[in-house]
């Protein structure tokens, strides 16, 4: 079993490991900007594995700043405020988990979001409508695993919600594929549906996928779809990525000819050198140790 200082390690990288439901991420993302992503994943972070109900959450405005890194003073109260504000307007219908036959009207936030101007504190709840979709997840699966590092640093609020639209369509696969009709794509990105083909790719689509290279664990690569001359979809090949020397090398190669080039079993050559499974994001719960992980559960 683990000794008292690798309890205490576990408990603090455990903090950055993020768990949603996949069926959650491919509902509400498209829905969120950049800072109530972020506003709505701090809270996701102080889950805890053996957690069965949420907690009413307290931060300083300090403390809010230093953790996504905004600007502290008055902007960040403002800022607050605004968020809270779209947050706590956001609810979807979504299908309960264990009667697909049922739905029900899903929230962010409990009403009662409390800020204090005085001690300069906020007090937010995640609505108990979604704990079927961030609570237990471990025991039920069909779920996905994140750092709250990639969404501390993201600049876009589009390179988060790709992001995680696709990996939550991974089912820990190692490398995979995602076609994405355009509709399908404007949609998730809450892009105008009469945004033309050119703006789309220049404004939003490759600065995504450059950032998702840079900051994430996954490696992104897209080409368009064509029926006769008009784009109709959009394929993005993904797979997991090592360290930053395995991206730049990826890069470098795919980089010597037009990606829309290569057949589809170089691609597939491209996106299959990845480590042997999620061990490392697993060991982040508390209780597990070498000995009763079972990696065959986590390969693809």
């Amino acid at each position: 079993m683990l000794n008292v200082n690798n309890k205490k390690e576990t408990e603090i990288n455990k903090c950055e490991v993020i768990f949603k439901a996949n069926d959650l991420v491919q509902k509400m993302w498209h829905t969120m900007g950049i800072r109530e992503q972020q506003i709505f994943s701090l809270l996701v972070r102080q889950i805890r594995p053996y957690d069965t109900e949420f907690k009413k959450q307290k931060f300083t405005f300090s403390e809010i700043a230093n953790e996504l890194g905004w600007s502290e003073g008055g902007n960040t109260r403002r800022c607050l405020m605004e968020c809270l504000r779209k947050l706590g307007s956001i609810c979807f219908w979504h299908r309960t988990p264990y009667d697909s036959n049922k739905i029900m009207l899903c929230r962010v936030l409990e009403s009662a979001a409390l800020i204090d101007l005085k001690e300069n504190t906020v007090e937010m709840k995640l609505d108990d409508t979604l704990k079927p979709y961030l609570i237990g997840l471990q025991e039920r699966g069909n779920m996905m695993i994140t750092r709250f590092e990639y969404i501390k640093a993201a600049n876009s609020q589009f390179t988060l919600r790709l992001y995680e639209y696709l990996r939550s369509k991974a089912f820990m696969r190692l490398s995979w594929q995602e076609k994405l009709t355009l509709e399908e794509i404007k949609e998730l990105l809450n892009i105008k549906p009469t945004q033309p083909w050119g703006n789309l790719k220049r404004d939003a689509l490759d600065k995504v996928a450059e950032e998702i290279n840079k900051i994430t664990d996954m490696i992104v690569k897209y080409e368009p779809n064509k029926v006769g001359k008009s784009i109709v979809s959009v394929t993005f090949y993904c797979r997991r990525k090592r360290n930053s020397q395995d991206k730049e090398e990826f890069d470098e190669q795919v980089n010597k000819e037009s990606f829309e080039n290569i057949y589809d079993d170089e691609r597939e050559d491209l996106c299959s050198d990845l480590p042997d499974s999620y061990y490392d994001e697993y060991i982040a719960f508390e209780g597990f140790d070498d000995d009763n992980i079972e990696i065959e559960e986590f390969d693809d």
